[in-house]
């Protein structure tokens, strides 16, 4: 990864095809998996619902057996299904510092959240696991597909019992801060001040991952990826925010793959 324009930040970029739910020490990459089947409306406050997970063998393809990759450690990997109508589409996905619950986010405007099972430190499974709608301001789901295409996530402060996380939006470019209790996220408290040149991004080319720096320079700030630059083409965007602050960065473009998350 290469960036110009300043210091180099700590960050790492996941970029498409992305991999089904898949632990590592450190980070945690998702790429949704359909579903198909009736599912009553969801209310605001969630409900619980049927999750399969199927083991997968390994990381790599091509050797499954792999478990070391750099400084991270495979620890597990589920391929999820579920008869609901709202499950699937899982863009962005945290999981707490203890590697005990993870929640996810939908490009439909929904959230997933669940307790993850181990057996001999080996990821194997999920158990009460419960999906709603993302709110708006007002207290109530978003609405349409150019609010609801949530992307990235990332926890901003304290932890799933009592924190807040920012989710980024595609579409209606935006990322906002969303309180969490219990894991759950609730309607946001506002949203980030962003650059005119992020507003200015593709309709379906947004904001597709967002992370927290959390060593160097520039500790504390929230790094905003774009998933493709406007043109088609050429470096990846990125953007440091802090407060009214906001520097511009990019990385280099690696096989024509566009971002779709970052930890």
């Amino acid at each position: 990864m290469h960036c110009t324009g300043g210091a180099r930040p700590r960050w790492y970029s996941a970029l498409r095809p992305a991999f089904l739910l898949a632990a590592l020490v450190g980070t945690v990459l998702v790429g949704g998996s359909a579903a198909a089947g009736p599912g009553a409306q969801v209310g605001r406050d969630g409900e619980a619902i049927p999750v399969t997970a199927r083991v997968l063998a390994g990381f790599d393809r091509v050797n499954a057996s792999k478990r070391r990759f750099g400084k991270l450690e495979w620890r597990g990997g589920l391929e999820l299904t579920s008869p609901h109508r709202s499950f699937g589409g899982w863009s962005g996905l945290i999981v707490d510092p203890k590697g005990e619950r993870m929640l996810a986010i939908s490009d439909d405007g929904h959230w997933l959240t669940a307790r993850l099972s181990y057996r001999a430190g080996r990821l194997v499974g999920l158990t009460e696991t419960r999906l709603g709608p993302l709110l708006s301001t007002s207290g109530k789901p978003l609405r349409g597909k150019r609010e609801r295409d949530a992307e990235g996530l990332a926890l901003f402060s304290g932890g799933f019992e009592r924190g807040e996380a920012l989710i980024s939006f595609e579409r209606y470019h935006r990322i906002g801060r969303f309180p969490l209790r219990r894991g759950i996220p609730g309607k946001p408290t506002g949203y980030l001040k962003l650059p005119a040149e992020i507003r200015r991004l593709g309709s379906n080319k947004g904001l597709e991952g967002v992370a927290v720096l959390q060593a160097g320079r520039y500790r504390g700030w929230v790094a905003a990826f774009a998933e493709r630059p406007r043109s088609g083409k050429g470096p990846r965007q990125v953007w440091l925010l802090q407060g009214k602050r906001a520097l511009a960065f990019h990385i280099t473009d690696r096989g024509d793959m566009d971002v779709s998350d970052a930890a």
